[in-house]
């Protein structure tokens, strides 16, 4: 959506209720909540908060309700939104969590111009895995995508820290995963399982810490994390999969790059999200 400049005094919610159309102010509000709308490049949640002529309100940026981590959108056209998702939020709803999704503030940012436009789920990063998030804006695109996703989408890239000393270079890891009742994946030779191909290149190798480029062949639940650990190299901040450390506070794990053919145009589209500064070792 693009910005809207203030032509005259008032409070930002009556300003928006009057310059967006088909809008409840319900929903303006939960844009507040989510700490979705900016004035003058600063977030606020206040409704009250009074505009000026000359004031610009901003809906290109989200924000996660208690967090200060920023949710950008990176591209968007009539197909596709592809946005930054921050590390600790959800992609889609899960049990215990219903509105604090990425999935939900996107349709919302879409719903301001159309309150019947909808979003499709494409795939998924984990709750604290940080990065570029597609969502398809249409039912035959995300249709076409799921479909044909292995020969459409050429490349998905990521980037971690893992704990100890890894041999630099690069090297390519496969195995079957399963899941077990307590949710937690798993590596076997059991074909019976799910194909996973993990590609990776070790780029800088410290004393206790390695930084990795990591590309998916397949993309399943969990996959990289499962395949560091099984290299004796979890990616740091993943008590789950059993590392030791939490080097920045989070997991060490971001989707930088996710590039695919347009399933009708057959363009390359290729998105990047920036490796966050705290990526370092």
């Amino acid at each position: 959506m693009k910005d809207i400049k203030v032509t005259k005094e008032d409070q930002v919610l009556n300003y928006l209720f009057e310059n967006i159309k088909d809008q409840s102010k319900s929903k303006i509000r939960q844009l507040f909540k989510n700490k979705c709308i900016a004035v003058n490049g600063k977030v606020t949640s206040q409704f009250d908060d009074v505009v000026k002529p000359g004031d610009v309100i901003s809906f290109r940026q989200f924000y996660k309700a208690d967090s200060k981590s920023k949710l950008s959108i990176i591209y968007e056209d009539k197909d596709f939104v592809v946005i930054d998702k921050p590390s600790g939020l959800l992609s889609v709803t899960a049990k215990g969590e219903k509105s604090n999704t990425a999935y939900n503030m996107v349709s919302d940012y879409v719903k301001l111009r159309n309150k019947r436009a909808k979003i499709f789920v494409l795939h998924r990063l984990d709750k604290d895995t940080s990065g570029v998030l597609v969502f398809a804006k249409n039912e035959k695109i995300k249709n076409r995508m799921q479909n044909d996703w292995n020969n459409i989408v050429t490349k998905r890239g990521y980037v971690a820290i893992c704990e100890g000393k890894m041999k630099k270079g690069k090297a390519k890891i496969q195995s079957y995963l399963k899941e077990n009742k307590e949710y937690m994946v798993y590596s076997t030779q059991d074909r019976s399982g799910e194909l996973a191909i993990t590609n990776y290149n070790v780029k800088k190798s410290g004393a206790k810490f390695s930084y990795v480029e990591l590309f998916l062949e397949t993309g399943k639940k969990n996959q990289i994390r499962v395949h560091m650990t099984e290299l004796g190299h979890p990616i740091t901040g993943d008590k789950k999969y059993y590392a030791k450390t939490n080097l920045i506070k989070r997991l060490a794990l971001h989707a930088h790059v996710f590039e695919f053919r347009h399933p009708e145009t057959l363009k390359l589209m290729t998105f990047e999200a920036e490796v966050p500064s705290i990526f370092t070792i």
